[in-house]
């Protein structure tokens, strides 16, 4: 059963596309977060156009609830809803787990932001050093204006 959330997202990876986190592991006193405000500022001029909403595909997202999700990325200034995160599927790929959501939420349209060049699926955005910038955007706002979800496009 298809249950759409919304009609435009920006499936969104955090570190490497609007800031980047030291862990716990590595810091010894909690998790540190160093947001780029350019990044921030042009992830919300796309949001603010298009009408997107944000479904977060970070690894951040395991183990944290949606709620620390949409309180963290509020308070670092981000202005687009944050609808959902995609799901924890073992041992899948990131675009695996966005097809998963994708067929379960079948949006009219959506662009991937990620820094990793592993995702193949329509809409992906690979972010470059230091983020989110205007080449991006340009990419990005294209595929929200003309859709590239079809049924079936997210499953092959």
């Amino acid at each position: 059963m298809v249950k759409r959330v919304v009609d435009r997202v920006v499936f969104l990876d955090l570190n490497g596309c609007i800031g980047t986190f030291v862990p716990r592991a590595k810091r010894g006193d909690g998790e540190l977060y160093l947001w780029w405000s350019d990044s921030i500022t042009s992830l919300n001029r796309l949001t603010d156009a298009c009408g997107a909403s944000i479904v977060v595909t970070s690894t951040l997202r395991r183990g944290k609830s949606l709620g620390f999700i949409r309180s963290l990325l509020r308070r670092a200034g981000l202005r687009a809803s944050v609808v959902d995160v995609t799901p924890n599927l073992e041992g899948a790929t990131r675009g695996e787990e966005i097809r998963a959501w994708l067929e379960l939420h079948e949006p009219v349209s959506y662009v991937i932001f990620d820094d990793r060049a592993d995702i193949i699926l329509p809409g992906f955005v690979r972010v470059g050093p230091g983020g989110i910038g205007e080449a991006d955007l340009e990419a990005a706002s294209a595929f929200l204006r003309s859709p590239p979800y079809t049924a079936g496009t997210a499953s092959s």
